[in-house]
Protein backbone atom coordinates (compact mmCIF):
# COMPACT_ATOMS: atom_id res chain seq x y z
CA UNK A 1 0.00 0.00 0.00
CA UNK A 2 1.40 3.37 -0.97
CA UNK A 3 0.31 4.46 2.83
CA UNK A 4 -1.70 3.07 5.43
CA UNK A 5 -5.40 4.70 6.50
CA UNK A 6 -6.41 5.39 9.92
CA UNK A 7 -7.18 2.02 11.61
CA UNK A 8 -10.75 1.20 11.18
CA UNK A 9 -10.58 -1.68 14.40
CA UNK A 10 -10.00 0.03 18.13
CA UNK A 11 -7.95 -2.94 19.49
CA UNK A 12 -8.41 -3.38 23.77
CA UNK A 13 -7.26 -5.55 25.94
CA UNK A 14 -9.89 -7.20 28.21
CA UNK A 15 -9.40 -9.89 30.60
CA UNK A 16 -7.56 -12.49 29.26
CA UNK A 17 -8.95 -11.83 26.02
CA UNK A 18 -8.70 -8.83 23.05
CA UNK A 19 -11.93 -6.56 21.56
CA UNK A 20 -11.95 -5.12 18.02
CA UNK A 21 -14.18 -2.38 18.23
CA UNK A 22 -15.29 -1.01 14.68
CA UNK A 23 -14.75 2.70 14.80
CA UNK A 24 -17.31 3.67 12.36
CA UNK A 25 -21.17 2.51 11.15
CA UNK A 26 -21.70 -0.63 8.91
CA UNK A 27 -24.58 -2.32 7.43
CA UNK A 28 -25.33 -6.00 6.51
CA UNK A 29 -28.25 -6.96 4.56
CA UNK A 30 -30.04 -10.33 5.23
CA UNK A 31 -27.87 -13.33 3.89
CA UNK A 32 -25.26 -10.93 3.30
CA UNK A 33 -21.29 -11.58 4.44
CA UNK A 34 -18.92 -8.44 4.54
CA UNK A 35 -15.39 -7.86 4.98
CA UNK A 36 -14.13 -5.21 6.95
CA UNK A 37 -10.31 -4.83 6.87
CA UNK A 38 -8.84 -5.20 10.44
CA UNK A 39 -5.27 -3.67 9.95
CA UNK A 40 -3.34 -2.13 7.20
CA UNK A 41 0.02 -1.56 6.99
CA UNK A 42 3.03 0.42 4.68
CA UNK A 43 6.30 -0.48 4.57
CA UNK A 44 6.15 -3.67 6.48
CA UNK A 45 9.22 -6.34 5.43
CA UNK A 46 8.27 -9.64 5.03
CA UNK A 47 10.64 -12.29 4.02
CA UNK A 48 9.86 -15.61 1.23
CA UNK A 49 10.68 -19.26 1.75
CA UNK A 50 11.14 -22.02 -0.26
CA UNK A 51 10.65 -25.17 1.68
CA UNK A 52 10.75 -29.03 0.94
CA UNK A 53 9.31 -30.85 4.24
CA UNK A 54 10.67 -34.75 4.51
CA UNK A 55 8.50 -37.00 6.72
CA UNK A 56 9.86 -38.89 10.34
CA UNK A 57 8.58 -42.53 8.22
CA UNK A 58 11.00 -41.89 5.59
CA UNK A 59 13.44 -43.02 7.80
CA UNK A 60 12.60 -46.29 9.08
CA UNK A 61 11.61 -48.02 5.94
CA UNK A 62 12.13 -48.78 2.04
CA UNK A 63 10.57 -45.64 0.46
CA UNK A 64 8.75 -47.11 -2.54
CA UNK A 65 6.44 -43.77 -3.77
CA UNK A 66 5.85 -44.10 -7.43
CA UNK A 67 5.96 -40.12 -7.57
CA UNK A 68 9.21 -39.32 -6.64
CA UNK A 69 8.24 -35.30 -6.96
CA UNK A 70 8.03 -33.81 -3.69
CA UNK A 71 5.80 -30.44 -3.39
CA UNK A 72 7.98 -27.10 -2.86
CA UNK A 73 5.82 -25.21 -0.15
CA UNK A 74 5.76 -21.41 -0.17
CA UNK A 75 5.75 -19.79 3.32
CA UNK A 76 5.52 -15.75 4.00
CA UNK A 77 7.11 -14.58 7.56
CA UNK A 78 7.16 -11.46 9.00
CA UNK A 79 7.15 -9.84 12.42
CA UNK A 80 3.88 -8.46 14.25
CA UNK A 81 5.89 -5.69 15.41
CA UNK A 82 5.39 -1.50 15.82
CA UNK A 83 9.30 -1.89 14.15
CA UNK A 84 7.59 -3.30 11.13
CA UNK A 85 4.61 -1.03 11.37
CA UNK A 86 2.41 -2.99 12.76
CA UNK A 87 2.64 -4.30 16.33
CA UNK A 88 -1.53 -5.40 16.81
CA UNK A 89 -2.92 -8.36 18.83
CA UNK A 90 -4.38 -10.79 15.92
CA UNK A 91 -7.35 -12.63 16.24
CA UNK A 92 -7.17 -16.58 15.10
CA UNK A 93 -8.68 -16.14 11.67
CA UNK A 94 -7.89 -16.85 7.59
CA UNK A 95 -5.14 -13.90 6.91
CA UNK A 96 -5.20 -13.36 2.71
CA UNK A 97 -2.08 -11.86 0.97
CA UNK A 98 -2.42 -9.46 -2.64
CA UNK A 99 0.25 -8.27 -4.32
CA UNK A 100 1.03 -5.46 -7.14
CA UNK A 101 1.38 -6.42 -10.58
CA UNK A 102 2.88 -4.77 -13.19
CA UNK A 103 0.04 -2.71 -13.79
CA UNK A 104 -0.22 -1.57 -10.46
CA UNK A 105 -3.49 -3.80 -9.63
CA UNK A 106 -3.98 -6.19 -6.51
CA UNK A 107 -3.47 -9.74 -7.47
CA UNK A 108 -4.42 -12.63 -4.94
CA UNK A 109 -1.18 -14.66 -4.56
CA UNK A 110 -3.03 -16.76 -1.67
CA UNK A 111 -4.00 -17.58 2.42
CA UNK A 112 -3.56 -19.25 5.38
CA UNK A 113 -5.17 -19.69 9.34
CA UNK A 114 -3.73 -18.00 11.64
CA UNK A 115 -3.58 -18.59 15.46
CA UNK A 116 -4.34 -15.82 17.99
CA UNK A 117 -0.96 -13.81 17.46
CA UNK A 118 0.38 -11.51 20.56
CA UNK A 119 2.36 -7.83 19.33
CA UNK A 120 6.09 -8.64 18.79
CA UNK A 121 5.87 -12.37 17.60
CA UNK A 122 6.62 -14.02 13.89
CA UNK A 123 3.75 -14.60 11.95
CA UNK A 124 4.36 -17.86 9.39
CA UNK A 125 1.86 -18.44 6.02
CA UNK A 126 2.13 -21.12 3.91
CA UNK A 127 0.34 -19.81 0.76
CA UNK A 128 0.87 -22.35 -1.92
CA UNK A 129 3.21 -24.37 -3.74
CA UNK A 130 6.20 -22.90 -6.17
CA UNK A 131 5.35 -23.79 -9.78
CA UNK A 132 9.10 -23.01 -11.41
CA UNK A 133 10.75 -24.85 -8.86
CA UNK A 134 10.72 -28.96 -8.71
CA UNK A 135 12.39 -31.17 -6.39
CA UNK A 136 12.36 -35.19 -6.74
CA UNK A 137 13.36 -37.37 -3.65
CA UNK A 138 14.99 -40.67 -3.84
CA UNK A 139 16.11 -43.45 -1.49
CA UNK A 140 19.49 -44.67 -2.86
CA UNK A 141 20.27 -47.53 0.21
CA UNK A 142 18.39 -48.75 2.53
CA UNK A 143 19.44 -51.88 5.62
CA UNK A 144 18.19 -52.61 8.51
CA UNK A 145 20.54 -52.68 10.58
CA UNK A 146 18.81 -54.16 14.28
CA UNK A 147 15.07 -54.15 14.82
CA UNK A 148 15.49 -50.45 16.07
CA UNK A 149 18.67 -49.44 14.36
CA UNK A 150 17.72 -48.09 10.81
CA UNK A 151 20.11 -46.33 8.14
CA UNK A 152 19.20 -44.80 4.57
CA UNK A 153 20.36 -42.65 1.94
CA UNK A 154 19.04 -39.92 0.05
CA UNK A 155 19.44 -37.80 -3.08
CA UNK A 156 17.27 -34.87 -2.98
CA UNK A 157 17.21 -32.94 -6.42
CA UNK A 158 15.92 -29.40 -6.82
CA UNK A 159 15.36 -27.31 -10.22
CA UNK A 160 15.24 -24.17 -10.79
CA UNK A 161 13.32 -23.02 -13.28
CA UNK A 162 13.15 -19.25 -12.65
CA UNK A 163 14.88 -16.43 -14.16
CA UNK A 164 16.81 -15.40 -10.80
CA UNK A 165 18.91 -17.38 -8.13
CA UNK A 166 16.79 -19.04 -5.42
CA UNK A 167 17.34 -20.56 -1.54
CA UNK A 168 15.44 -23.67 -0.96
CA UNK A 169 15.81 -25.25 2.18
CA UNK A 170 15.33 -29.06 2.84
CA UNK A 171 13.85 -29.64 6.39
CA UNK A 172 13.98 -33.16 7.27
CA UNK A 173 12.76 -34.65 10.91
CA UNK A 174 14.43 -37.42 12.32
CA UNK A 175 13.61 -39.66 15.25
CA UNK A 176 15.24 -41.56 18.49
CA UNK A 177 18.69 -40.97 18.75
CA UNK A 178 20.41 -40.01 15.05
CA UNK A 179 23.82 -39.36 12.95
CA UNK A 180 24.68 -38.08 9.76
CA UNK A 181 27.14 -40.26 8.48
CA UNK A 182 27.59 -38.25 4.62
CA UNK A 183 27.07 -35.11 3.05
CA UNK A 184 27.75 -33.32 0.66
CA UNK A 185 25.68 -29.76 1.52
CA UNK A 186 26.27 -28.56 4.84
CA UNK A 187 23.12 -28.55 7.44
CA UNK A 188 22.38 -27.01 10.91
CA UNK A 189 19.99 -28.52 13.48
CA UNK A 190 17.00 -26.78 13.75
CA UNK A 191 16.47 -28.71 16.92
CA UNK A 192 16.77 -32.02 18.72
CA UNK A 193 14.96 -34.24 15.91
CA UNK A 194 15.55 -31.74 12.50
CA UNK A 195 17.72 -30.50 10.29
CA UNK A 196 17.78 -28.35 7.53
CA UNK A 197 19.80 -27.85 4.79
CA UNK A 198 19.72 -24.39 3.06
CA UNK A 199 20.21 -24.60 -1.12
CA UNK A 200 21.20 -21.73 -3.40
CA UNK A 201 20.10 -23.04 -6.64
CA UNK A 202 21.61 -20.78 -10.02
CA UNK A 203 18.69 -20.05 -12.60
CA UNK A 204 17.89 -22.66 -15.19
CA UNK A 205 19.95 -25.43 -13.01
CA UNK A 206 19.70 -28.21 -10.83
CA UNK A 207 21.19 -29.13 -7.58
CA UNK A 208 21.51 -32.60 -5.74
CA UNK A 209 22.12 -32.76 -2.23
CA UNK A 210 23.11 -36.24 -0.83
CA UNK A 211 23.43 -37.49 2.47
CA UNK A 212 23.31 -41.15 4.89
CA UNK A 213 21.85 -41.01 8.34
CA UNK A 214 21.45 -43.39 10.65
CA UNK A 215 18.35 -43.36 12.95
CA UNK A 216 17.77 -45.48 16.41
CA UNK A 217 14.33 -45.74 18.04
Amino acid sequence: MAEARAPQFEEKAFFEYHIYDLQRKTTIKDKQTKQVSLLEAAGAQLQKELLIYGIKSYFTRRFREKEPKQPVSVYIKFKNSRDNHLGMPLPEGIMRLYKQDADQSLQFIGEDRIEHTPKDEEVKLKIGKAFDVVAERIQTDYKQITTRLHESEWEITVRNHKEQDITVGIVEPLLGSWQVISNTHPYRKVDAFTIRFDITIPKDKGVKVKYRVRVGL
